[in-house]
C-alpha cells in the first residue's frame, strides 16, 4: 500500500477509534464520582438538548442522501438506512425540542424507542444487502414506508416520556443494542466494514444509555457516538454505489482487454490482508496502455480500410479510370458549374465495336485486356481539367469542359485513331478493335442535366454503330449526322489542340 493510503487509513482508524472510545472513558469517570445532575433552572439544564439537537441536525443531513438512493437507484438497503436516519432525527428532533424539562428524566423511554426503531431499520438494511426496487411505483412507496415508521419514533419521543414505558428504559435500550449489533454482525459478513462501524456506534450508544443515570450528565457523554452513525451510513452507501459503477465499466469494457478487465473484476481484499500492491498496479498500468495501444492501432486500421473502401467505389478496378458513380458525379457538377458560369460543356462517349465477339473469340481475359489498353490511350490524351471514367463494360465517357462542338471532335478523332491505328498486344497475340464515339455539346447559357447530355450522346453512339461502326456521330441537334472523312493534314497533337477552349 502506498504510504499515502497507509496514513488515510491509519488515520481513519485512529479517528473513529478514540470516538468510540472517549465516551466510553467519559462515563467510567463520571460513575466514579457522585451524580452531576442537570438542573433545567440552571447552565447545565441545556446540555441534553444540545446533544439531542446536534444528533438531530447530524441524522437530517444524511436523509436526503440514502432516501435519493432508494429513489435513483432503487437499493432497498439505502431505503432501510434512510428509515434509521429519519428516526433518529425525529425522535432526537422531539426530545430537543422539549427543552430543558425533559433533561430531568433523559435518558427516558421515548429516546429508548426511537433507537429500538433505529435498530430495526439497520437490520432491515443489512438484510436487503444489494437487493434493489426495479419500477418507480416501488420506490417511491418505499420512501412513504420509511417516513410512516419514522413517524412512530416521533410519537414515541412525544408521548412515552414520563408514561409508564418509563422503567422499562434499559431493557428497551438493550434491546436497541442488541438490535444495532445484529445488524453490525450482518454487515461484517457481508464485508462493508463502514456500515458495520455505523450499526456498532448506535449499539454503543444505546449500552451506555443503558447505563448511564436519569437526570444526569452520563446521558450527553452517552449519546456521543449517535454523531458518527448517519455519516458513517452515508459513506456506506457511497463505498457500495461506487463498486456498482465500477463493475458497469468492467462490463462495458470487457470485449477490449478481456485479461486486464478479469483483475480488475476481481473482488478487494480487506484491509488486513492488503500488502505493497505496487508493482500489482505497475502491471496493471501497463496492461491500460497496451490496451490503449491496441485501440490507437486498430482505429488507425479502420481508416484505412475505410479510405481504401471509397477508392474501390471512386476507380474502376479492371481499367482504372473512374467508376460509373464517380464519373457521373463528376458530370453533375460540371454540368452545375456551366450552368452558374455559362460556358461550354462537351462529352465523348466511346464504345467498343464487336465487344462480344472479341470475347467469345478470345475469352474474356483478351476482352478485359483490351479495355484496359483502351483505358489508358484515353487517359494520356486528356487534359488535366477533364475526366474519364467507365460508365458500362465497353463504355468510356470523357467529360471536356470548356470545350465547343469543334473541339470535342478533334479529341474524339484522336481517341479513335489512337484505339484503331495500332492492335492491342495481349497474351494470345494482337487484336485489332474499331470504336464508335457520339459527341454532343452544352453551349453556354442552355439548361440540359447530366442524364439529358449522357442520353443524347447514346443516341449518337447508336447512330455510329448502325453506320457499321468506327464512325464518329452526333446529337441529335446535328441530325444524328456521322463524322465519315477525316482532314489529312493536321498531325493527332495538332488535331487535339485546335478548337478546344483555353
Amino acid at each position: 500500500m502506498p504510504r499515502s493510503d497507509l496514513a488515510a487509513a491509519i488515520a481513519r482508524s485512529v479517528g473513529t477509534g478514540l470516538a468510540l472510545v472517549l465516551p466510553v472513558a467519559a462515563l467510567m469517570v463520571l460513575r466514579l464520582f457522585p451524580p452531576l445532575t442537570m438542573n433545567p433552572g440552571g447552565g447545565t439544564g441545556w446540555l441534553a438538548p444540545l446533544a439531542l439537537g446536534t444528533v438531530a441536525l447530524c441524522s437530517a443531513v444524511s436523509v436526503i442522501p440514502l432516501l435519493s438512493a432508494l429513489v435513483m437507484a432503487g437499493r432497498l438497503s439505502a431505503g432501510a438506512a434512510g428509515l434509521s436516519a429519519t428516526a433518529l432525527t425525529a425522535g432526537s428532533g422531539a426530545l430537543a425540542l422539549a427543552g430543558p424539562t425533559a433533561a430531568a428524566t433523559l435518558p427516558n423511554s421515548g429516546l429508548a424507542l426511537t433507537l429500538v426503531v433505529v435498530g430495526a431499520g439497520l437490520v432491515v438494511a443489512a438484510w436487503a444487502g444489494n437487493q434493489t426496487l426495479a419500477d418507480e411505483r416501488s420506490r417511491w412507496l418505499g420512501v412513504i414506508v420509511a417516513l410512516v415508521l419514522a413517524e412512530t419514533a416521533l410519537g414515541a419521543a412525544l408521548l412515552a416520556p414520563g408514561s409508564e414505558l418509563d422503567p422499562a428504559t434499559p431493557p428497551l435500550m438493550l434491546a436497541a443494542g442488541l438490535l444495532a449489533a445484529g445488524a453490525a454482525g450482518a454487515w461484517v459478513n457481508r464485508r462493508n466494514t463502514i456500515a458495520a462501524l455505523g450499526s456498532v456506534t448506535v449499539a454503543l450508544a444505546a449500552g451506555l444509555l443503558a447505563w448511564a443515570r436519569p437526570g444526569t450528565v452520563d446521558a450527553p457523554f452517552a449519546m456521543a457516538p449517535l454523531l458518527l452513525t448517519p455519516p458513517l451510513l452515508v459513506l456506506a452507501l457511497l463505498d457500495r454505489e461506487q463498486r456498482a459503477s465500477s463493475d458497469e465499466i468492467v462490463t462495458a469494457l470487457a470485449p477490449v482487454a478481456p485479461p486486464l478487465l478479469t483483475r480488475l473484476s476481481t473482488p478487494p481484499r480487506s484491509n488486513h490482508k492488503l500488502e505493497d500492491d505496487s508493482a500489482e498496479r505497475d502491471r496493471l498500468g501497463r496492461e491500460v496502455r497496451a490496451a490503449l495501444a491496441e485501440l490507437t492501432d486498430a482505429r488507425q486500421t479502420i481508416a484505412l480500410q475505410r479510405s481504401e473502401l471509397e477508392r474501390a467505389t471512386d476507380v474502376d478496378p479492371l481499367t482504372g479510370v473512374a467508376s460509373r458513380s464517380a464519373i457521373m458525379d463528376r458530370l453533375r457538377d460540371e454540368v452545375a458549374v456551366a450552368r452558374r458560369y455559362p460556358h461550354a460543356v462537351s462529352i465523348v462517349l466511346m464504345d467498343v465495336d464487336d465487344m462480344g465477339e472479341i470475347n467469345a473469340q478470345h475469352g474474356t481475359a483478351v476482352g478485359d485486356a483490351v479495355l484496359r489498353e483502351l483505358a489508358l490511350r484515353m487517359r494520356v490524351r486528356v487534359r488535366e481539367a477533364d475526366a474519364i471514367g467507365r460508365v458500362a463494360g465497353d463504355s468510356f465517357l470523357a467529360i471536356l469542359p470548356h470545350t465547343d462542338e469543334k473541339g470535342a471532335t478533334v479529341f474524339a478523332e484522336a481517341i479513335r485513331d489512337r484505339a484503331t491505328q495500332r492492335p492491342v498486344s495481349t497474351g494470345r497475340g494482337e487484336v485489332s478493335v474499331t470504336v464508335s464515339l457520339g459527341v454532343t455539346t452544352m453551349r453556354s447559357r442552355q439548361e440540359l442535366t447530366a442524364d439529358t447530355l449522357l442520353a443524347r450522346a447514346d443516341e449518337a453512339v447508336a447512330s455510329a454503330r448502325a453506320g457499321g461502326g468506327n464512325f464518329i456521330a452526333f446529337d441529335r441537334l446535328h441530325g444524328l449526322a456521322r463524322l465519315e472523312e477525316r482532314p489529312p493534314a493536321a498531325s493527332e497533337d495538332d488535331k487535339a489542340d485546335e478548337g478546344r477552349e483555353a
